[in-house]
């Protein structure tokens, strides 16, 4: 520690008087460190050699270890064995005790009057002075704290020592890194430091960093699995950015982050391998989420070293707005095409995954697509259609995770040039047919049948598969239709979109959820709302639904069973008499032994497989009329899962 600043050397000229000063003062304060100014006479040579040779050469000297700590009790019995035990007891207590402060000798009888043992007077002095001490290490100058710190960090191990060093640390800017070696391989130390100490050691050793971060990437993304489902159904689109960011698991990694600049790049780095292995797009979702949450946290000096900032700022504005204009879209292409061919390429395509902004962006070239046909225009020629299309479709999953897996980088592209110049003009002809069809049909009959004059080329289908997101496009279209309540465009459109559905698509709480499993999610949300509108037509689209999408491949999983389960009970409930033997011949087909899955399948947090499956079945029974041959199919599975 600096215990002075002393003068009184001598004046230059007096011989080596200035080294023996030196020296001396030195050995007069037990070798710690000194704070000595020269006077001017002396040059800079000259007071270096002074200082080198009263400290043996070494510019400084180490302080001799206190009697503190595991090795000084070692020493101590080794003293005692070597020497007479009474005469080494009082040589201890007179150089380490108070016994011969001047300003102790009145107070030290009068403790021991009281009956106060003498540890005691000892603990209750190191606490009030440790007290004392941490009160004043914040007007400590950087160079005195440096020098504490290194007198001090011997003993951290210690107790009683140890809150001085810690909020030592605490208030370094930079900690040595041989104090962050001793940290990282110290659990117990690791977990007593403080939020600014940790990040620096993080620093140091980055793979601690990723240990601590990783369990909380998998709470965030297990629970926006878990969050993206009401009554068992997709809830995706209404998980709003402003909404995550406010999750606890956002918060902690946040926090966990603070301003440093490498502890960002190391958890995207995180996020990247997690998506490149999983293909979650919560991934996604969170690569936008850190970047708007530092943003909402003011914390610009890693904003602004994000070169997707301001993409990624527009395209969140635009979220929140539920609409792309001209003049964002036209942002979002420049952008875009401003990327150079390299790692930034995958981080854009995370981004443009992000479940919100696929919908935004769909949402917007329906709208664009609408606007045109009203305007009598083909949609090849909006402009605005084209930059919202280049920025919606430029983007595929499993090509972004390939190039990021063999970090072979390509110019983003639209992966099918039919897009534009034959999709939407095949879109916009069918849009306005429908219309002209329901129009015509109301006013024969008065009500919409189940039936369709449309008929769309097989390429159409292609379109669809090659670019995947363009089924979200055609889903708001049939959410266009379901608010007008044009039942026979849906029914139309329904199987339109369950052809471009794989065959193998994951469901549920899995790691390896895919774009096909959003997708149906969406889609059962969309008719399961206008299901509960009640409105005519609605049960026989849920069950068509049912057959389209769900009893294929209830077997598969228990998420797609239980999601399935959860779609009957809703339309059991609102079916109309008409539909009651249809709804319960779909019940019986779930019940039966093939198209349970297992249920030794490990899932997230939350429920276990067993108790969704029962969860689910209780739920649906409660609606069944009793003795009803579904509602006994119903019980004997219940029965089945209950002695499994």
């Amino acid at each position: 520690t600096v215990c002075g600043q002393y003068r009184g050397l001598p004046e230059a000229g007096q011989g080596g008087s200035a080294t023996e000063w030196c020296t001396n003062r030195n050995k007069r304060q037990h070798n710690q460190f000194v704070e000595i100014t020269f006077p001017s006479q002396y040059s800079k040579g000259a007071r270096r050699g002074i200082v080198m040779e009263a400290t043996g050469g070494q510019g400084h000297v180490e302080s001799p270890p206190l009697a503190l700590g595991p090795g000084a009790k070692k020493d101590l019995q080794r003293n005692l064995t070597k020497s007479e035990p009474l005469a080494f007891i009082r040589q201890f207590q007179n150089k380490n005790g108070l016994g011969e402060w001047s300003n102790c000798s009145a107070a030290m009888p009068m403790v021991d009057l009281q009956g106060v043992a003498r540890p005691d007077v000892y603990r209750g002095l190191l606490l009030s002075l440790r007290s004392r001490l941490l009160g004043k290490l914040q007007d400590l100058s950087e160079p005195n704290l440096k020098a504490l710190l290194v007198q001090s960090f011997p003993y951290i191990l210690l107790p009683e020592i140890r809150p001085i060093v810690l909020e030592v640390l605490r208030l370094q800017k930079a900690i040595p890194d041989e104090f962050l070696q001793t940290l990282s391989t110290n659990p117990e130390l690791m977990a007593s430091c403080a939020i600014e100490v940790k990040r620096q050691v993080w620093q140091h050793r980055p793979k601690l960093f990723s240990a601590e971060v990783r369990p909380r990437l998998l709470t965030y993304l297990a629970r926006l699995r878990k969050r993206a489902t009401v009554d068992g159904l997709s809830d995706y689109d209404t998980f709003s950015p402003r909404k995550r960011r406010d999750t606890s698991a956002v918060k902690e990694i946040l926090k966990l982050i603070g301003k440093s600049v490498p502890l960002y790049n190391e958890t995207l780095r995180a996020l990247r391998t997690q998506f490149v292995e999983t293909g979650d797009i919560g991934c996604c979702a969170l690569r936008t989420d850190l970047l708007m949450g530092l943003s909402d946290s003011g914390i610009t000096t890693i904003v602004k070293r994000d070169p997707l900032q301001q993409f990624v700022e527009c395209l969140i504005v635009c979220v929140t707005d539920r609409a792309i204009d001209e003049k964002k879209a036209a942002t979002l292409r420049w952008s875009l095409e401003a990327v150079e061919v390299g790692p930034m390429i995958g981080d854009i395509g995370m981004v443009i995954l992000d479940p919100c902004i696929q919908v935004t962006l769909s949402k917007a070239c329906f709208a664009a697509v609408q606007d045109s046909v009203h305007g009598a225009m083909l949609p090849s020629k909006s402009v605005h259609l084209q930059c919202l299309t280049r920025v919606l479709t430029v983007v595929n999953l499993e090509e972004i995770r390939r190039m990021m897996r063999d970090q072979a980088f390509e110019k983003l592209d639209v992966p099918d040039t039919r897009v534009l110049p034959w999709f939407y003009p095949t879109l916009a002809a069918a849009m306005v047919e429908d219309r002209i069809t329901a129009t015509v049909r109301q006013r024969e009959s008065g009500a919409a049948g189940i039936s369709h004059a449309t008929s769309l080329p097989p390429e159409f289908i292609e379109v669809l598969k090659g670019v995947p997101v363009l089924r979200v496009v055609v889903m708001h279209y049939m959410q266009d239709r379901l608010a007008a309540k044009d039942i026979a465009s849906v029914a139309w459109a329904l199987p339109l979109l369950a052809d471009t559905v794989t065959g193998e698509w994951v469901y549920g709480d899995h790691e390896e959820a895919s774009t096909d499993e959003q997708f149906v999610r969406t889609v059962v949300q969309t008719l399961t709302t206008s299901l509960r509108t009640q409105f005519a037509g609605a049960g026989e689209l849920a069950l068509r639904m049912m057959t389209t999408f769900f009893v294929p491949r209830a077997h598969r999983t228990v998420p797609a069973h239980a999601d399935a389960i959860a779609l009957a009970t809703v339309l059991r409930r609102e079916a109309t008499e008409a539909n009651t033997v249809a709804v319960d011949a779909v019940v019986a087909e779930l019940c039966e032994d093939g198209a349970l899955p297992g249920v030794d399948i490990v899932e997230g947090e939350g429920a276990s497989p067993r108790e969704r499956l029962v969860s689910a079945y209780e739920s649906l029974v409660g609606v069944l009329p009793h003795g009803s041959t579904a509602a006994a199919a119903v019980q004997s599975r219940l029965s089945s899962l209950s002695q499994s």
